[in-house]
């Protein structure tokens, strides 16, 4: 479910941000590939940074609050990304959430890696990867009604992947660990 809800943001983040921004923010396309880039440069931060925090890790469960509370910060980030006026804040925002989001998207397959017999790492990898596909289906329809039932409202759609972000967050801090035999 962690990988569901991430990647509902990742792809409401990727398929409407740019539609938001031309629209509701009047940026240019000029403008807009530039506030696009940056939150990708912090986002391979966030991944390199991850990797070395996740590889430190000794206590068992610490890697679940972690990617909780990441996905929590980018729920808030989301909400600012909304209502913030500068665009500069809004790209200090965005790049902001890139980099709370790699967490999210490293720890699940570090977990795998660490808690599974190889023999199913595989499998398992396939599985998580395809709820994050599932929602590359979803997001882009869903968004799309959303926008059309509130009258072209960007509000719903932000809405839509905060409480996916909260969602995922649960799932990450509730989920028990399975033992196999």
């Amino acid at each position: 479910m962690s990988s569901f809800s991430l990647n509902i943001i990742q792809w409401g983040v990727n398929t409407w941000i740019p539609t938001y921004l031309s629209t509701a923010r009047n940026l240019s396309l000029q403008t807009l590939g530039w506030v696009s880039t940056i939150p990708a440069i912090g986002s391979l931060f966030g991944i390199y940074a991850t990797g070395i925090i996740v590889d430190k890790l000794k206590k068992k469960g610490q890697e679940s609050i972690i990617a909780a509370t990441c996905l929590l910060l980018s729920v808030v980030l989301l909400y600012m990304m909304y209502s913030v006026q500068q665009i500069t804040t809004y790209t200090i925002c965005s790049t902001l959430l890139s980099v709370t989001l790699s967490p999210v998207n490293i720890i699940p397959s570090s977990i795998l890696s660490k808690k599974l017999d190889s023999r199913l790492i595989g499998k398992a990898t396939g599985i998580t990867n395809t709820g994050g596909q599932l929602a590359g289906l979803i997001v882009p329809t869903a968004i799309g009604m959303i926008m059309q039932n509130t009258n072209g409202s960007y509000l719903g759609a932000f809405l839509f992947m905060i409480f996916f972000g909260i969602v995922g967050a649960f799932a990450l801090l509730t989920t028990r660990k399975i033992q196999l035999d």
